[in-house]
């Protein structure tokens, strides 16, 4: 199996009192399929206690899949912590960011592409940097 943390960071105890974040997700031309693998890899390695929510952000796509068959989908199998925003013209991707931001309602913002995995334990180091000090920002 590929080891894609290192092992003493793996074992690292965070503290339980970590801010909440919205992971904003702003997609365009991209597979469906591509985009789902990343909404479950979040929902999958991310505690549902660090979540608050999923935001996608639709930067008005012309494909039909990423239309009818991604609002069937959230609402079927994704409800309560996945939005789905669509921006009614095309605005680029700072743009689209910007506006997924907007709706954000968690203690951090996390803005991520549409065609990312996330590991285990990714977030965690962030927010406990973030919960330190309510100035910082953190890239990933």
């Amino acid at each position: 199996m590929c080891q894609t943390r290192n092992a003493a960071r793996k074992e690292k105890a965070y503290p339980t009192d970590l801010p909440v974040a919205s992971v904003v997700i702003c997609f365009y031309d991209g597979a469906l399929s591509a985009l789902l693998r990343t909404v479950h890899s979040i929902l999958g390695r991310i505690p549902a206690r660090l979540l608050h929510e999923i935001l996608l952000m639709d930067d008005n796509r012309d494909f039909c899949d990423l239309k009818g068959e991604l609002d069937e989908f959230v609402q079927k199998h994704l409800p309560g912590k996945i939005k789905l925003i669509r921006n009614t013209k095309h605005e680029g991707l700072i743009r689209g960011r910007t506006t997924g931001a907007a709706h954000g309602a968690g203690d951090a913002l996390v803005l991520l592409d549409s065609h990312r995995e996330v590991s285990v334990t990714w977030l965690q180091p962030s927010l406990a940097a973030l919960r330190e000090d309510h100035g910082r920002s953190c890239a990933w």
